[in-house]
C-alpha cells in the first residue's frame, strides 16, 4: 500500500496511466509472495480482468433519487478517494451525468485527507465552501 500511496501524490489522468501503475503494484505483490517475474499475461489478468464487468453495484433506487435531487435545484458532486477508471464506472452505471462535478483524488495527485480536495470540489460546483454538504466518511482528524 505504501506503494500506491506515494503514487498516489502524483496525478494519473487516464486509465491507462492507471494501469501501468497497478500493473507495478501487482508486480510487487506477486514478487513478495514469492513469484519471481510473474509472466506479463498474468499481470494484465490482474489489472484488467473482465473488462467489462463494474466492481460497484448502486441500490436501484440510486438513480431516481439523485434526479429528484437535481430536479429540485440541487447541485451534486463526487469527491472520492480513487482511480481514473471510477468515472468509467459511473458512465457505465448511467450515473456519470447526474453529477455536476468529479473529483477523483488520483487525478488531483492528493490523498483523501488533503484539505485541497474540497477546494477543489467547491470550485468546481462552482459554490462556496459553506454551501456544500459532505456526505461520506470524513478523513481521519490529525492526532
Amino acid at each position: 500500500m505504501r506503494f500506491l500511496d506515494e503514487r498516489h501524490r502524483q496525478p494519473l489522468h487516464t486509465v491507462a496511466e492507471e494501469r501501468k501503475l497497478f500493473a507495478a503494484f501487482y508486480r510487487i505483490v506477486l514478487e513478495a509472495l514469492g513469484a519471481q517475474d510473474p509472466p506479463p499475461a498474468l499481470l494484465q489478468e490482474l489489472v484488467v480482468g473482465d473488462g467489462d464487468e463494474i466492481a460497484m453495484e448502486p441500490f436501484p433506487e440510486v438513480a431516481g433519487a439523485l434526479r429528484r435531487l437535481r430536479s429540485r435545484g440541487l447541485r451534486l458532486g463526487v469527491l472520492t478517494e480513487n482511480w481514473p477508471s471510477v468515472e468509467t464506472a459511473y458512465q457505465q452505471l448511467g450515473l456519470r451525468q447526474l453529477f455536476d462535478a468529479f473529483v477523483i483524488s488520483a487525478q488531483e495527485g492528493r490523498l483523501k485527507d488533503d484539505p485541497e480536495l474540497f477546494a477543489i470540489a467547491a470550485a468546481r460546483m462552482d459554490l462556496p465552501a459553506e454551501a456544500m454538504l459532505f456526505a461520506g466518511t470524513p478523513p481521519p482528524s490529525p492526532a
